[in-house]
Protein backbone atom coordinates (compact mmCIF):
# COMPACT_ATOMS: atom_id res chain seq x y z
CA UNK A 1 0.00 0.00 0.00
CA UNK A 2 0.88 3.46 -0.58
CA UNK A 3 -0.36 7.01 -0.05
CA UNK A 4 -1.59 8.67 -3.12
CA UNK A 5 -2.91 12.61 -3.78
CA UNK A 6 -6.47 12.24 -5.02
CA UNK A 7 -5.60 15.33 -6.79
CA UNK A 8 -1.96 15.53 -7.55
CA UNK A 9 0.51 17.90 -6.03
CA UNK A 10 1.55 18.79 -9.32
CA UNK A 11 -2.37 20.00 -10.24
CA UNK A 12 -2.06 22.12 -6.77
CA UNK A 13 -3.50 19.57 -4.76
CA UNK A 14 -3.52 20.00 -1.31
CA UNK A 15 -0.64 18.01 0.56
CA UNK A 16 -3.38 17.00 3.42
CA UNK A 17 -4.91 14.14 4.90
CA UNK A 18 -8.51 15.17 2.99
CA UNK A 19 -6.63 14.97 0.09
CA UNK A 20 -4.90 11.34 0.62
CA UNK A 21 -6.21 7.85 -0.58
CA UNK A 22 -4.39 4.15 0.19
CA UNK A 23 -3.36 2.78 -3.36
CA UNK A 24 -1.13 -0.38 -3.93
CA UNK A 25 2.13 0.51 -5.33
CA UNK A 26 1.58 -0.19 -9.01
CA UNK A 27 -1.80 1.52 -9.56
CA UNK A 28 -0.38 4.51 -8.10
CA UNK A 29 2.91 4.60 -9.76
CA UNK A 30 0.64 3.79 -12.90
CA UNK A 31 -1.80 6.73 -12.27
CA UNK A 32 1.21 9.05 -12.01
CA UNK A 33 0.14 13.02 -11.87
CA UNK A 34 -3.59 11.98 -13.52
CA UNK A 35 -6.76 13.07 -11.89
CA UNK A 36 -8.54 10.27 -10.60
CA UNK A 37 -11.85 10.40 -12.97
CA UNK A 38 -9.24 10.18 -15.74
CA UNK A 39 -7.50 7.71 -14.42
CA UNK A 40 -10.38 5.62 -14.59
CA UNK A 41 -11.76 6.39 -18.29
CA UNK A 42 -8.30 5.41 -19.28
CA UNK A 43 -8.08 2.29 -17.63
CA UNK A 44 -11.63 1.85 -18.74
CA UNK A 45 -10.52 2.47 -22.50
CA UNK A 46 -7.36 0.18 -22.00
CA UNK A 47 -9.66 -2.86 -20.41
CA UNK A 48 -12.28 -2.56 -23.36
CA UNK A 49 -9.56 -2.23 -26.05
CA UNK A 50 -7.42 -5.54 -24.92
CA UNK A 51 -11.11 -7.82 -24.50
CA UNK A 52 -11.83 -6.82 -28.16
CA UNK A 53 -8.85 -7.86 -29.28
CA UNK A 54 -9.32 -10.77 -26.95
CA UNK A 55 -12.69 -11.56 -27.32
CA UNK A 56 -13.67 -9.95 -30.77
CA UNK A 57 -15.89 -12.68 -32.20
CA UNK A 58 -18.00 -13.65 -28.85
CA UNK A 59 -21.27 -12.99 -29.06
CA UNK A 60 -21.49 -12.57 -25.61
CA UNK A 61 -18.94 -10.30 -25.50
CA UNK A 62 -20.18 -7.42 -28.13
CA UNK A 63 -23.17 -7.34 -25.77
CA UNK A 64 -21.04 -6.97 -22.93
CA UNK A 65 -19.47 -4.27 -24.32
CA UNK A 66 -22.23 -2.91 -25.65
CA UNK A 67 -23.97 -2.89 -22.00
CA UNK A 68 -20.65 -1.49 -20.45
CA UNK A 69 -20.65 1.39 -23.14
CA UNK A 70 -23.42 2.71 -22.41
CA UNK A 71 -23.02 2.68 -18.21
CA UNK A 72 -19.37 4.55 -19.01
Amino acid sequence: MTLDHIVPLAMNGADDVSNLQCTCEACNLFKSSVLQDDFMEWITEIFLYQMDQKEDKRLLWKIEHKILNKMI
